[in-house]
């Protein structure tokens, strides 16, 4: 469970949320769902929430494999490899550690 101190979700971990208002009903009380998004997220940004889009590559296009294995390599025999790998894991224990 996430410290009282950190966001998840952007949810504080104190914070009481009740899903029930979520919940769609079958009757049409919820109106249609485009009514319903919006609904959701107007309360995302009232949490302080927006919303981003982002593209990543698709690993299942063709030449993904190869392009990755080349970029891979690349760094591998990089005469800064050394350094950019002890520079990555700081970065990563920073995050992790919250130092």
């Amino acid at each position: 469970m996430p410290s009282q101190n950190r966001f998840w979700l952007g949810i504080r971990a104190s914070e009481q949320v009740d899903y029930r208002s979520d919940v769609a009903c079958n009757n049409g009380c919820m109106g249609t769902s485009t009514e319903r998004v919006r609904q959701h997220r107007e309360r995302l940004r009232h949490r302080g929430m927006r919303p981003v889009q982002i593209w990543i590559p698709d690993v299942n296009a063709p030449g993904f494999a190869e392009e990755a294995h080349r970029q891979a390599m690349n760094i591998r025999n990089s005469p800064a490899e050394a350094e950019d790998q002890a520079w990555m894991e700081a970065m990563v224990a920073e995050v992790w550690d919250g130092e």
